[in-house]
């Protein structure tokens, strides 16, 4: 795996200010954890402990509990119309979605 990387580092293209990996080199790196491929066998790393206000997002109710939120506890990004609905976690990305509590 290292080597891989230290290919895909090495071999990079520059595409005007911005470095991408090389694709071929990267993609020859086991489908591994980091963790168990590197981190665990090495005697070279640290652990410091810290408070970044980071979450590891796995999930809707996640996503919801890191937005910020509206009157009525919805979490709410783009372009979105809520209509009596409430501690929902609504996403627009390319279009608009409306939202309405069903009874």
């Amino acid at each position: 795996m290292l080597q891989h990387c230290q290919d895909a580092a090495h071999y990079m293209p520059v595409d005007f200010d911005f470095k991408r990996l090389h694709r071929d080199a990267f993609e020859r790196c086991e489908s591994e954890s980091i963790d168990y491929a590197v981190m665990e066998k090495t005697d070279q790393a640290v652990v410091i402990p810290m408070d970044a206000g980071w979450s590891d997002i796995g999930s809707w109710n996640v996503l919801w509990e890191q937005g910020d939120k509206d009157e009525c506890g919805n979490a709410i990004k783009g372009d979105v119309i809520v209509n009596d609905a409430s501690d929902a976690y609504i996403y627009a990305e390319s279009r608009l979605v409306v939202a309405r509590r069903v009874q």
